[in-house]
């Protein structure tokens, strides 16, 4: 069976929550019965482990550059650590900042400008990516617009 191939745009404390957990459940199967934190044990065909995150994006200098096993556990995240997390041999790179960061971010985030944002849309197709995962709805519009060539 082939993988779910993830990426991941803002390695924030939800992506760390998200990767963690991941994780954390990747032993459990349709046999495994009850598992608190998990509703289904599967889904279709595919099991937790079925999960691959194959390429993660964001703007912050603290985690560009850095395995995305790092930089979930990087400032200014701050979700409660409940499982290590082995190298992954995903980079965290420089997605575009567009119009910004927002209120507090500005002041939290530091972007380093040097750092040139990659071309997302190639980067998907690079890495075969069927979900893209977003908890930003302005900045997915702002994706879906680049990645249509419409921006």
């Amino acid at each position: 069976m082939s993988k779910i191939k993830v990426a991941i745009v803002g390695i924030g404390n939800c992506a760390s929550s998200l990767i963690q957990g991941i994780e954390y459940y990747r032993m459990v199967d349709e046999s495994s019965g009850f598992i608190s934190g998990v509703i289904n044990n599967r889904l279709g065909n595919y099991l937790i482990r079925d999960i691959e995150i194959v390429a993660a994006f964001d703007v912050s200098e603290y985690k560009v550059g850095k395995d995305i096993s790092e930089a979930i556990f990087s400032l200014p995240n701050c979700a409660w650590k409940f499982c290590d997390v082995p190298w992954k041999d995903v980079e965290v790179l420089r997605g575009p900042l567009f119009d910004g960061l927002d209120g507090k971010l500005k002041e939290i985030v530091p972007v380093d400008l040097n750092q040139e944002p990659v071309d997302v849309s190639e980067v998907l197709i690079k890495n075969r990516a069927e979900i893209l995962i977003c908890n930003e709805e302005r900045l997915l519009l702002s994706l879906v617009l680049l990645c249509s060539g419409n921006s």
